[in-house]
C-alpha cells in the first residue's frame, strides 16, 4: 500500500517510515538524496520506535507505553491500600461500639463522626486519622490481636498518602512521556514531508521508484486504478489462453504484453484492448508463460499487473 499523504496516525506512520528508510537504504545514493537521507530518517524513525534488536532504548513509543502501564499499576495499588483502610475503619468502629454505643451518639464524636451517623467514607484517609488519634488517647480501647491499633491505623493511613503521591508521580511521568512521543511524532512528520518533497525535485511523476519509497506516483492521482483480479485460463484451442481482469476505473484501454519463459528476453507486446479480456494465440504447449496488463488514459499508465499459466 502506498500514499501520497503523510499519515497522522501512529501505526500508518511508522508502516510508511520503514518503507521509506528502505527506499533509501536501497537506491537513496543512486538517486541523489542528500538532505533527507537514511541516517537522519532511521535516526528520527528509531527515537520513536526504538533501535532494533535488543538494544535498551524502546523509543519515545515504548517509554511512553512504559509510564502507561506504570499509572495503571499506581492506581491499582491506590485502590488497594483505600479498600485496605475501609476495611480498618469499618473493623475499628465495630470494635470501639463496645465502648461508645452501637449507634451514632455524641461519644462518637470522639473518633470524628459529628454529622449523626457511623458510615465509613469511601476514602478513608481522613477516617485513618481520627482512629489513630483516639487509639492513641485510649489505648486500652485497642484490640493488637486483631491488629485494631493506633499503629495500624497510622500505617494504613502512610499507604494510602503514599499511594497517591505515587499515582500523581507516574501520571506525571505519563504526561511528560506523552509530550516527548508526540514530538517525535511530529519530528518523522517532518522528515517524510521533507523527504517526499525532495523527491518531488529528484524523480519525474511518473517514475516507477516512489513506490520503493512507500510513496504513491503522483501521476496516480489521475491516471487509472490499477489492473486487479487479472485471471488466466485456457481457450478454446491448442496454444490459446484467455487472459481476462477487473475493469480499472478511468481505464480508457489496458496494454497487454507476454513474456514465454525461456523464449523471450523481455515482455513482448500483444497490443492495445478496450475491454478487460483479451485472447493470446500461437503460444507453445507445455510454455509457462506470464501475462502482464497495465491499464491507460491520457494521464498515463498504470504499473504493471502480471499473472502466469503453463500453456495446455
Amino acid at each position: 500500500m502506498t500514499t501520497r499523504t503523510i499519515p497522522k496516525a501512529i501505526e500508518a506512520l511508522i508502516q510508511l517510515a520503514v518503507r521509506a528508510l528502505a527506499g533509501l537504504l536501497g537506491i537513496g545514493l543512486t538517486i541523489d538524496i542528500q538532505q533527507n537521507t537514511a541516517a537522519k530518517t532511521s535516526a528520527d524513525l528509531y527515537d520513536l520506535t526504538g533501535e532494533p534488536g535488543a538494544g535498551p532504548n524502546a523509543g519515545k513509543q515504548g517509554q511512553l507505553n512504559e509510564k502507561r502501564a506504570a499509572v495503571t499499576a499506581a492506581e491499582a495499588a491506590r485502590r488497594e491500600a483505600i479498600a485496605t483502610g475501609v476495611k480498618f475503619c469499618a473493623d475499628g468502629i465495630d470494635a470501639l461500639k463496645s465502648h461508645l454505643g452501637r449507634r451514632w451518639n455524641p461519644q462518637w464524636q470522639a473518633v470524628g463522626f459529628t454529622q449523626g451517623s457511623l458510615r465509613v467514607p469511601r476514602h478513608p484517609l481522613a477516617l485513618l486519622l481520627q482512629l489513630r488519634n483516639y487509639f492513641r488517647a485510649h489505648a486500652a480501647h485497642e484490640i493488637p490481636a486483631k491488629n485494631i491499633t493506633a499503629a495500624r491505623a497510622d500505617a494504613l493511613a502512610t499507604a494510602v498518602q503514599q499511594a497517591e503521591h505515587d499515582l500523581d508521580l507516574a501520571k506525571s511521568a505519563r504526561k511528560a512521556a506523552s509530550e516527548a512521543r508526540d514530538e517525535a511524532v511530529r519530528a518523522l512528520i517532518q522528515r517524510l514531508t521533507g523527504l517526499r518533497t525532495e523527491l518531488d525535485q529528484l524523480l519525474a511523476d511518473d517514475d516507477a521508484r516512489w513506490v520503493e519509497f512507500g510513496f504513491s506516483r503522483p501521476i496516480d492521482g489521475r491516471i487509472p486504478a490499477a489492473v486487479e483480479g487479472l485471471t488466466l485460463r485456457a481457450g478454446g484451442a491448442p496454444g490459446e489462453i484467455i487472459a481476462e481482469w477487473t475493469p480499472s476505473s478511468g481505464a480508457t484501454n489496458y496494454r497487454v504484453s507476454r513474456l514465454i519463459t525461456g523464449v523471450d528476453i523481455g515482455p513482448v507486446e500483444i497490443g492495445l484492448v478496450a475491454e478487460p479480456l483479451t485472447i493470446i494465440s500461437d503460444l507453445p504447449h507445455g510454455a509457462t508463460v506470464k501475462v502482464i496488463v497495465t491499464a491507460r488514459n491520457e494521464d498515463g499508465e498504470t504499473l504493471p499487473t502480471n499473472a502466469q499459466i503453463v500453456v495446455p
